[in-house]
């Protein structure tokens, strides 16, 4: 299915909230200063292979209106997700919301894999208990709704109850590249007449110890930092006149094998560039997600120099890793925000060789690429197109 180019799918009303604040304006403004470091990671000790990371502190979702009951049913990372939802239907006006639009749901949410047994089990199993007492022990310390949480459409069900969505909806694990499939798949449904709008979030996993570890088994190289953060917007249709940022393109594969993962991304960018129409000197801004591991890092390299040969020395290629940390899912969707935020002001950051950031003005149409690769070898690309003025504001 292709994206029509006789009817545009435009993203309105972002929502974000990372290390760095709410909003997408804090991060620009982040990622041009580069103030925003690591902080200590508690229960991270010497011996683990990162100490630090960029979590969010302090969530609150008091103001929700969400009862104690239910919260008990949420993990860390559906919370995200919930807050994520608000900052973006509160822009709405309420005429938009009572219209009898339909709106359908579409989340890219890593894993739910909270630890059980949980954090403080793990710590008190350095006295050693007797065998007796572990059972016990783990009964006691287990969360009493802890099925539930392991449940991803848990979080889509505490939106839509929440909020009053009654669309279609779906979601999407675990890594970075969910946060793109739920853009595409949520755009789709309004190309499809599924929806009438569509709500698209992207959660990162929780910052815990273990979470080190375990992606430390699947060879992710330092000096990485996990975080924190959720990233939210609004798909709609509009006709081709509108001023706004729209979805262009995209392109969607997968490299079964080590060997292949660099083609399989190199094709997934060439099916971007064919729907959405342009050339690759047209791309005027590429927002990268962290390769992750090795692998992902070469086969990155090699996509984009094949496609970008002539401007390899000169590549205007950004990651906002570098002041939030790694977010997985929702690494990508941050992305896509921060190409709106640029598109919609006429700018866009670039890299200099010392490794410092400078930003730049752009006039008339511009086209971003956005890409993002799993571990196991999917790989999403979207072309994203924007005029500058456009009419709204973003957050």
């Amino acid at each position: 299915m292709r994206i029509q180019s006789s009817q545009k799918i435009y993203l309105e009303y972002p929502g974000l909230y990372s290390s760095v604040g709410i909003g997408t304006n804090p991060l620009w403004q982040a990622l041009r200063t580069e103030s925003i470091g690591p902080q200590p990671l508690e229960g991270a000790s010497e011996y683990w292979p990162q100490q630090q990371a960029y979590p969010i502190q302090n969530l609150n979702l008091s103001f929700l209106g969400v009862d104690r009951k239910t919260l008990r049913t949420m993990t860390r990372q559906s919370h995200l997700a919930l807050y994520g939802a608000r900052l973006s239907l509160a822009q709405m006006a309420p005429s938009i919301k009572q219209n009898g639009h339909t709106c359908g749901l579409y989340l890219g949410l890593p894993t739910v894999d909270e630890e059980i047994p949980s954090w403080s089990v793990l710590e008190r199993l350095e006295t050693r208990p007797s065998l007796e007492d572990l059972a016990t022990l783990f009964l006691r310390e287990t969360p009493p709704f802890s099925g539930l949480t392991f449940l991803n459409s848990s979080a889509c069900a505490h939106i839509s109850a929440t909020f009053e969505l009654t669309g279609a909806l779906a979601t999407f694990s675990p890594f970075s590249d969910a946060g793109l499939q739920a853009l595409i798949e949520g755009a789709l449904s309004l190309v499809e007449n599924e929806n009438d709008m569509a709500l698209v979030g992207a959660v990162s996993p929780g910052v815990t110890p273990v979470r080190i570890l375990q992606y430390d088994a699947l060879a992710w190289h330092s000096p990485q930092y996990l975080g924190e953060g959720v990233a939210s917007l609004m798909l709609r249709k509009g006709d081709t006149t509108e001023s706004g940022v729209w979805i262009a393109g995209y392109g969607r594969t997968f490299g079964t094998t080590l060997d292949d993962r660099a083609d399989a991304l190199s094709h997934a960018i060439a099916q971007a560039l064919d729907m959405a129409k342009v050339h690759p000197s047209d791309i005027h801004w590429i927002l990268a997600d962290s390769p992750w591991t090795e692998i992902n890092r070469q086969a990155q390299h090699h996509a984009l120099e094949t496609h970008f040969m002539e401007r390899r020395n000169a590549l205007p290629i950004l990651s906002a890793e570098r002041v939030t940390g790694i977010l997985g899912p929702a690494q990508p969707l941050m992305h896509v925000l921060l190409a709106q935020h640029g598109m919609r002001q006429g700018r866009r950051l670039l890299q200099n060789p010392d490794g410092t950031l400078q930003e730049e003005a752009l006039i008339g149409e511009q086209s971003v690429l956005v890409i993002a690769c799993g571990v196991y070898g999917q790989c999403v690309a979207v072309i994203l197109q924007g005029r500058h003025p456009c009419p709204r504001a973003s957050l």
